[in-house]
């Protein structure tokens, strides 16, 4: 409310009443009141686009989503990384349409939305995290050979990260089916600061693997 009455009065300009708008549309977020958040973020992107409205619409995208409302949230997206195409949003948004596209299934648009964000913001947070969501994606689709090859670069390219830490336990069950660990320890080995197999660890999934060929027999 306080925020409200900022943006209503005569004291501020524009970029200031619509960062205020902005602060009660969260406001109102913290507190699931999501359909409200979105009206605000809205007042705001109306009094002064240029200064908040990649963040009017940032925010106004990830409503849309708790909604469920995912196409309308993509629809925003697009709009946001047309309209701003050098917000500093951009990446998070980017990441947010393909983690949505994945969400609904549709993955060949979200494989190109990761992808993109990949091209364009390679050295972000967004990017790390999106790679990994590309493997995963790829690994859902079938795409065993190409989710092997992602999943390597998340090692390669971030091997002291979480994404590593992931990327390498979904790694080790496939090489386990594969009957591959040794290929996938030695690959590990090979990659400085990245997670490591252990010894015990191995030789179990390589008994459960046998066991398993032998109960399909």
């Amino acid at each position: 409310s306080s925020f409200e009455k900022a943006a209503n009065g005569k004291q501020l300009n524009s970029s200031l009443k619509a960062d205020a708008l902005n602060r009660a549309g969260d406001c109102l977020y913290y507190t699931k009141k999501y359909a409200s958040a979105e009206q605000f973020y809205d007042k705001a992107f109306a009094t002064n686009a240029e200064t908040a409205g990649d963040y009017a619409l940032y925010q106004k995208s990830i409503m849309k989503g708790l909604e469920r409302s995912y196409d309308a949230k993509i629809t925003v997206i697009n709009d946001l990384l047309k309209q701003f195409p050098n917000s500093n949003l951009a990446p998070s948004a980017l990441l947010e349409k393909a983690n949505t596209y994945a969400l609904i299934n549709n993955n060949s648009e979200a494989n190109k939305a990761y992808n993109e964000l990949l091209d364009k913001y390679p050295a972000t947070m967004e990017a790390r995290k999106g790679l990994l969501q590309l493997a995963i994606n790829e690994h859902n689709m079938g795409n065993q050979t190409q989710a092997i090859t992602t999943y390597k670069q998340v090692i390669s390219k971030y091997p002291t990260s979480e994404e590593a830490t992931v990327a390498a336990e979904d790694l080790k069950l496939i090489y386990a089916e594969l009957g591959s660990l040794n290929e996938y320890s030695d690959f590990l080995s090979n990659v400085p600061n990245a997670p490591q197999l252990d010894v015990q660890e191995v030789e179990k999934l390589t008994f459960n693997a046998a066991e398993k060929d032998a109960l399909a027999i």
